[in-house]
């Protein structure tokens, strides 16, 4: 204390002090209400914010929280939103929870007469906020209620901090109030130089409050009548005086000013609100019971505060370790699921329409042995359980691969009927020792493992590899389960591969022989005593598929063996990368993020070329089909509709078409034609006309641009197939063209010469 004749440097310093403070402790009472209703999930946006608004520490903390993440606290209106909605926009649950766990509680958990003072000095904050906020109704005009109730928990902010920075001084300032019987703010003026009205004002700048509500936390000891008359925002100040005199009349709480509210003051005051004695009778006939229900939300009636605490700390000790024991948890799977990625992102580039089934599994085989870290590898195909051999290739380190053919033994099953019936890891020494002695390579036999192959319920190929980590015991339930978990994606992913090109080496198979009986007019190689070898596989039940057919069952099984674990990987990684603090963590993290949503547009490009919708045709002119193309050609790429030349038969035909889905294949098409001039704009030539039974219209885009040779030409509408530098594109395009426009009953023609430019003719329906 500074008696009398204190100084500019002693207010100062008191100020500063104050400055540096950031929040008001709480009440062991307090906190142990809050932490029983997050342990009982009870705690609703509802029940929070009515929590909240009956303490003025948690109000404060809350405040805090809106200040740092950048909510203006704006005055509530009637057809506004409470400071608690707008806190609810932006700060979680968590982090209330983290900045209650986080708070210091206030002096000890014994009850003393400090802490008793402190929740006497809050249920009079509690009474202050509740009968501020009836009068600024029943006021002439009225106030708003809960702009009000904030500067009336708030008034004495002041007194709370002061306790908090200079705790002796302020028993010693307190004691001589109440021996005095005086105010407490004529005390702090008398020895500080300064008092709680001016403290807490400045503190509720710092918190970015409302105008109104710093007001009333100023001067709700200044006889504000005559200067609301002048100031009409300092009538909340007067609102705030009249309750905290009724509140101290009253004897609800204890304000630490013992002097007694003069008659005159509150009469004047209530006057000059449009206030009548009747109505403020009954407020005060009211206040009592309004004051005791949120006591008891607050948890200010407890009876042993400190043993409550102590209770739901350890009732969300446990909730938090269980919850830190599943985010673990989670976190290995996580890890599991990125390592998957990284395994599809390596294998699926090196896997195109040419690539030979043989071809995938030695891709597949090294991609196991680097990411899974094991010993040699071996992937062999099958074809009919009954063949006599086997086609296989061994890794056994990622420069030494070999590809062989094994001889079948008579009693062998190539399939065991463990792995035919479900996905499961096995022990190869009990049905694969006969593949493995016939190898050059040494397999540890007590460490190496056999995984089926499986795609849509078919077994087409299996691995074995020698597991030089730890990953779980085959001999329990639990280990199986987790070894299976680690293997399974990739596994997987490789089958459906191995599917798909076996499905596309089938129907290649069939081509070949009926093109061969159309050419030799009907007499069969078989019957001039040639022979011809079949691809030993299930062909026969896979006659009636075509290409799209076999593309779509391959995009479907790897949308749904993929889609969820590419989903957890993205959301995992941003999760971590939103709160991880290292740089290169977190760039790798957002690599991770970025890396799956590629691999899910890829995904959904196979869907989109596989099964688009069906078309819906209706009539429409071609000199509209044309101008949308290029409309959404120019949302792709940069367009000059000055270099584009577009020549229409005066006699063409409407067409009948899906407009949506032909749009698109034009646009693409457009887009390609610009993007074969290297480094500048070309013209670009569009032609239509019909032909002479005016049943089909036919567009021409022409181009001068690189063109191409004849090998690119040949595989231009491939899916997958991009004469761009790899990783630029994803060689969907004229595939995606031409399989609308097929679907349109439309047909595609490309005619291309290496730097002289391209051709695409498009023909399309008129009925």
């Amino acid at each position: 204390m500074t008696g009398k004749n204190n100084d500019i440097s002693a207010v100062y310093k008191i100020e500063q002090a104050i400055g540096q403070c950031e929040i008001v402790p709480i009440l062991p009472a307090v906190v142990s209400r809050f932490l029983a209703q997050l342990a009982g999930m009870e705690l609703t946006p509802a029940t929070l914010a009515e929590l909240l608004e009956s303490d003025p520490a948690l109000t404060i903390l809350a405040l805090q929280l809106c200040r740092k993440k950048g909510i203006s606290i704006n005055a509530a209106t009637g057809a506004g939103v409470s400071w608690i909605q707008q806190m609810f926009r932006t700060v979680t649950l968590r982090e209330i929870r983290d900045a209650v766990l986080s708070a210091r509680i206030y002096g000890s958990l014994e009850e003393d007469v400090r802490t008793g003072f402190r929740r006497e000095l809050t249920r009079h904050s509690l009474a202050a906020a509740c009968c501020a906020e009836r009068l600024a109704q029943a006021a002439s005009p009225a106030l708003n209620g809960r702009t009000s109730y904030l500067a009336g928990l708030l008034h004495d902010t002041g007194k709370f901090l002061l306790e908090e920075v200079m705790p002796k001084s302020f028993d010693a300032l307190l004691e001589e109030a109440r021996s005095g019987k005086s105010s407490f703010c004529f005390v702090e003026r008398k020895n500080l130089g300064t008092d709680h009205t001016i403290i807490g004002k400045r503190f509720a700048q710092k918190l970015r409050l409302p105008g109104e509500v710093i007001l009333g936390i100023w001067l709700h000891h200044e006889h504000t009548g005559a200067l609301s008359e002048a100031v009409p925002q300092a009538r909340i100040a007067c609102v705030i005086e009249l309750a905290d005199c009724i509140v101290r009349r009253s004897g609800i709480g204890e304000s630490g000013s013992y002097d007694e509210a003069a008659a005159e003051t509150i009469d004047s005051i209530t006057s000059g609100l449009g206030l009548t004695s009747e109505q403020i009778q009954r407020v005060e006939q009211d206040l009592p019971e309004i004051v005791r229900q949120k006591s008891e939300t607050a948890g200010l009636t407890i009876l042993r505060p400190g043993w409550a605490y102590c209770n739901a700390l350890r009732e969300i000790t446990s909730q938090l370790t269980a919850e830190s024991a599943r985010l673990s948890e989670e976190s290995v799977r996580l890890q599991s699921n990125a390592s998957h990625y990284d395994f599809v992102r390596e294998l699926l580039p090196n896997v195109n329409s040419t690539t030979t089934a043989i071809e995938v599994a030695e891709q597949l085989a090294i991609c196991w042995q680097r990411f899974y870290q094991t010993g040699p590898v071996c992937v062999y195909l099958i074809g009919a359980d009954t063949a006599k051999s086997v086609e296989a290739v061994i890794v056994e380190n990622q420069q030494k691969t070999k590809t062989s053919v094994f001889d079948v033994p008579e009693d062998i099953v190539l399939i065991p009927q463990t792995a035919s019936d479900k996905f499961e890891v096995l022990d190869a020494s009990d049905y694969a020792d006969w593949l493995l002695e016939q190898s050059e390579v040494e397999f540890d036999l007590g460490r190496t493992k056999l995984i089926p192959l499986q795609s849509a319920g078919r077994t087409v190929g299996v691995i074995i590899f020698e597991l030089r980590h730890p990953a779980g015991s085959t001999s329990s339930p639990q280990g199986q389960g987790d070894i299976s978990q680690r293997f399974a994606p990739a596994a997987r992913l490789g089958a459906i591969l191995l599917d798909l090109l076996e499905s596309i080496r089938a129907e290649q198979w069939f081509a070949e022989r009926f093109a061969e009986v159309l050419t030799t007019g009907g007499q069969r190689t078989e019957d001039r005593g040639q022979k011809i070898e079949r691809p030993t596989s299930n062909i026969e039940q896979r006659t009636q598929k075509t290409d799209a057919e076999a593309l779509a069952e391959m995009a479907a099984g790897a949308a749904h063996e993929l889609n969820n674990p590419l989903s957890v990987i993205s959301g995992r990684a941003q999760l971590l990368a939103n709160t991880e603090t290292d740089p290169e963590k977190k760039r790798i993290l957002e690599q991770i993020q970025q890396n799956a949503g590629e691999l899910a547009a890829i995904i959904d490009d196979l869907m989109s070329y596989a099964n688009p919708p069906a078309p819906k045709p209706t009539e429409m002119t071609i000199r509209q089909i044309i101008d949308e193309a290029i409309d959404l050609a120019g949302t792709k790429t940069p367009i000059n509709r000055a270099n584009i030349k577009i020549e229409i038969s005066p006699d063409t035909p409407n067409v009948f078409v899906d407009s949506a889905q032909i749009d698109i294949a034009v646009s693409n098409i457009i887009c390609n034609a610009l993007e074969s001039y290297e480094g500048q704009a070309g013209s670009l030539t569009i032609q239509a006309s019909g032909d002479k039974t005016n049943s089909l219209v036919t567009i021409q885009i022409i181009d001068t641009g690189r063109g191409m040779d004849e090998q690119t030409l040949a595989k231009a509408a491939q899916p997958f197939f991009s004469a761009k530098p790899a990783g630029r594109k994803r060689g969907m395009g004229l595939a995606h063209c031409q399989r609308l426009i097929e679907l349109n009953r439309g047909t595609l023609a490309i005619e291309s010469e290496e730097g002289k430019g391209t051709t695409v003719t498009v023909g399309l329906p008129c009925r």
